[in-house]
């Protein structure tokens, strides 16, 4: 009885910790340049300068199912962390055809998909490139008769193969080219940092990387539609601040796991602990030692006898026939175990 009321009390207690953590909520977030993070290396801010320069932003988080309605003016690809799929590919690559106009600012290679499909002779190698004796450094970006010096922090040297512009360059690597395509213009940028929300601000004109943004929005898209990328970023979950951010998340699994674990040391604990019944033994005086082994399994011999008559019968109404023979393989199979039971039986009584 004492190992029974302990088990209750773990019973309890696994079910009021799977209680308490299921009001802990746990959300997730985006990561990474995705217009969906508000964080330093998102892209929300650039969503919200398009907005505010009277532009209608469009948030793609599926190329293949996207609804625009209308062909973009211009589409902005910042840094995208997962490989693109086939369908993704044809996608964009489609509203370039038809004269969307594209900005691909990627210090990964995620995005040479896109160029690849596009023709373009223009790749990103995804070499960090070195200036001044760092990653970090500031290089001048051309821009029709303008200049900008932009913050680049670990940018990739580009990989021109062809005619292109170069607009910006570095110990003789290119950083930024601008290529022309039919009707379309597409520009690739060796680094994503100068569109993300830690360089956009403070949003005004003495801020060479919100400058350069702007003008070169401007310089593409008169007005209209644009289509920002937010397919390609991973998403981590976000519980209750309360909670130490994502630690929290994995304290709530483990107070999880932990719970399942009490429920099932507690099933064991009362399945290995309940008493279980003997089978019962013949006590009159005349009674023959073996006797009821004997009688238990003619028993059993007479009862699956039943079951094939009842299957006998059903057949003889119009019952399936293989219900009959598959009552009489197991009634072979049974029969050579009660025989075994039975010869058993009469052995230990003599």
């Amino acid at each position: 009885m004492r190992v029974r009321r302990w088990a209750v009390y773990l019973l309890t207690t696994a079910l009021l910790a799977t209680l308490l953590v299921e009001k802990v909520p746990i959300t997730y977030r985006t990561v990474g340049a995705s217009p969906l993070n508000p964080g330093p290396e998102g892209t929300s801010t650039l969503v919200e300068v398009l907005r505010s320069l009277g532009y209608e932003v469009t948030v793609v988080e599926s190329w293949s199912a996207a609804k625009l309605g209308r062909v973009p003016c211009l589409i902005l690809v910042t840094s995208p962390e997962l490989p693109y799929g086939s369908s993704d590919v044809e996608a964009v690559a489609s509203l370039v055809e038809l004269g969307a106009n594209l900005v691909v600012a990627d210090e990964g290679v995620y995005s040479n998909e896109l160029l690849r499909r596009l023709g373009l002779p223009v790749r990103i190698s995804g070499n960090p490139v070195r200036a001044g004796g760092g990653y970090v450094f500031k290089a001048a970006v051309s821009l029709g008769n303008r200049s900008f010096d932009l913050v680049y922090a670990y940018a990739s040297g580009l990989v021109v193969e062809g005619s292109a512009e170069v607009l910006s360059e570095v110990g003789g690597v290119p950083l930024a080219v601008s290529y022309r395509r039919g009707n379309s213009t597409v520009v690739v940028l060796g680094d994503g940092t100068p569109l993300t929300n830690a360089l956009l601000n403070p949003r005004n004109v003495l801020n060479p990387n919100y400058a350069f943004v702007t003008s070169l929005v401007g310089s593409l898209c008169r007005g209209g539609v644009v289509a920002v990328e937010a397919s390609r970023y991973r998403t981590e979950p976000q519980p209750a601040v309360a909670w130490g951010g994502v630690a929290g998340a994995y304290l709530v699994a483990a107070v999880r796991v932990a719970s399942l674990a009490l429920v099932v040391v507690v099933a064991l604990s009362l399945r290995a602990t309940s008493p279980t019944r003997s089978p019962p033994t013949l006590r009159s005086p005349g009674g023959l030692p073996g006797s009821y082994e004997v009688a238990r399994a003619l028993c059993r011999d007479v009862e699956l006898a039943e079951v094939l008559r009842r299957s006998c019968a059903r057949f003889s109404r119009g019952g399936k026939p293989e219900e009959v023979l598959r009552d009489a393989v197991a009634r072979i199979r049974e029969s050579r175990e009660l025989g075994r039971a039975v010869l058993r039986a009469l052995l230990r009584r003599s």
